[in-house]
């Protein structure tokens, strides 16, 4: 009697169906994680935004009246954090890069800077009455706008605009 050793075709042949029905089911899955990357990037903007205004805020209200700074609710008000100047506004960062840009430490890139070696690029721009324009990969339903309080006691107004299928 003969023993045989390995495997015949006919195994072989169910054995890569299998796989490929599974690969069938798993790369749509793992296709669209670029778009699952840019929408977790444009969280992680909104969240940095929040504790830096927050931030800037507090150590705004902690310095007030030692003599250290100009009151903070100067519109020509300045604070140091982490050895960066950040211009304020009503107690709160700015719209500009020296305003909202030094408070996020230079985390992300502004527009027309080179040099970004992630895959998930992050710049800003500031417009005309000081909102800020945080885009992921430049794409325009994938962004985050900072813009400054408008009078004291106002918080900034970090806003993530709408649409049904964002960062695609």
């Amino acid at each position: 009697m003969k023993t045989s050793k390995g495997f015949t075709l006919i195994e072989l042949v169910i054995v890569i169906a299998i796989l490929a029905i599974l690969a069938a089911f798993a790369l749509p899955r793992f296709v669209n994680l670029t778009v699952q990357a840019r929408q977790a990037t444009l969280q992680a903007v909104v969240g940095a935004l929040n504790s830096a205004s927050a931030i800037t805020h507090a150590a705004c209200i902690a310095t007030v009246g030692n003599g250290t700074t100009a009151a903070c609710t100067d519109t020509t008000a300045n604070i140091q954090l982490d050895g960066a100047l950040v211009s304020l506004l009503h107690e709160y960062p700015d719209g500009t890069a020296s305003g909202i840009g030094n408070a996020l430490q230079d985390n992300f890139v502004a527009t027309g800077s080179t040099g970004v070696t992630s895959s998930v690029n992050v710049t800003y721009a500031t417009s005309a009455g000081g909102m800020t324009t945080f885009q992921v990969d430049g794409l325009s339903d994938c962004e985050v706008q900072y813009t400054p309080p408008t009078a004291i006691g106002l918080a900034p107004v970090i806003a993530v605009p709408t649409s049904a299928n964002p960062c695609s």
